[in-house]
């Protein structure tokens, strides 16, 4: 029975995650500030700020072995730029990016065996930027840039490191409307799901010749071309 520990799994993509890995006979451990809704037995919640360096380490040394870590806890920022504190850049940036390398680190020096797996959630956000989103934007790249480094740097490990960077996902089901469908070349806003198992199958043991990849799940908006309209 395999031990998961996951980062921001109380809510979205990250409890659709937790569930996924508890079907599968899992035990699985949940680092979030929030609480959860979602109970079960396999389900262990930690409350953690993942923006305190010490805080990751205190609640990771409560841990058994783990054997596949997700990295998916992420804060999103929306503020005026020229007007934002450095500091208020500093804490997006260190939830979203910096707990990822601390727990990699972590994870690298406790695991032993031959199909680790580490998976990382960046985002389309990555590759293009609303206004006003800095900070998210240079976490979420900085998580591609990671998950390369990591593969070549765990490799000795046999510990794999792979990103999804999902798009549009309708992770608290909001009110959608056809143009929103419409406007993917796949037709349709992305669900929970899709994210889900784009993650089990990074995470199968059969999927150890996949490594330092960025999986894009965002039904194609980034492979299409926009032009001003008339």
């Amino acid at each position: 029975m395999k031990t998961v520990l996951i980062t921001g799994a109380s809510n979205g993509i990250g409890e659709g995650i937790l569930k996924a890995y508890i079907d599968l006979g899992c035990h699985v451990y949940n680092f979030d500030i929030d609480q959860p809704s979602f109970e079960h037995p396999s389900a262990n919640y930690i409350q953690c700020d993942l923006a305190d360096e010490r805080a990751i380490v205190e609640c990771f040394n409560t841990l058994p072995k783990i054997d596949i870590l997700i990295l998916n806890a992420a804060t999103f920022d929306r503020h005026d730029f020229l007007n934002q504190t450095i500091s208020e850049i500093k804490n997006v940036v260190a939830v979203n990016l910096f707990s990822a390398i601390y727990l990699a680190q972590l994870y690298g020096k406790q695991y032993v065996g031959d199909k680790g797996r580490i998976v990382l959630m960046s985002s389309t956000r990555a590759y293009m930027s609303e206004r006003n989103t800095v900070g998210y934007s240079v976490s979420k790249g900085g998580l591609i840039s990671l998950t390369h480094s990591l593969a070549m740097t765990l490799q000795d490990q046999h510990i794999t490191v792979n990103a999804i960077a999902p798009g549009w996902i309708n992770s608290h089901d909001d009110d959608l409307r056809e143009v929103d469908h419409h406007f993917h070349p796949s037709k349709r806003v992305g669900t929970v799901e899709d994210i889900v198992r784009t993650c089990l199958f990074l995470t199968d043991e059969n999927a150890s010749f996949i490594n330092g990849e960025v999986i894009t799940v965002d039904g194609g908006v980034t492979k299409k071309m926009i032009y001003p309209q008339d």
